[in-house]
């Protein structure tokens, strides 16, 4: 089954993979992973204004 499952898609680079939301990556000084998402990923701007500056990257601003 593993060997199905690997064959799936293509594969990502480790930057692709850090793109991703939960992907660890690091952002002014703090890591995504270590971040509780209080807001969720998709947050309005009045919501991220709160997030702290270390989290901020972790976070997509929504047009709403």
């Amino acid at each position: 089954m593993v060997k199905n499952i690997s064959n799936l898609g293509t594969t990502l680079n480790k930057s692709e993979q850090q793109s991703i939301n939960g992907g660890d990556r690091n952002c002014n000084g703090g890591s995504c992973a270590t971040y509780d998402y209080p807001f969720g990923i998709d947050v309005t701007i009045e919501q991220y204004l709160t997030i702290p500056i270390q989290f901020q990257c972790c976070v997509r601003v929504s047009p709403f």
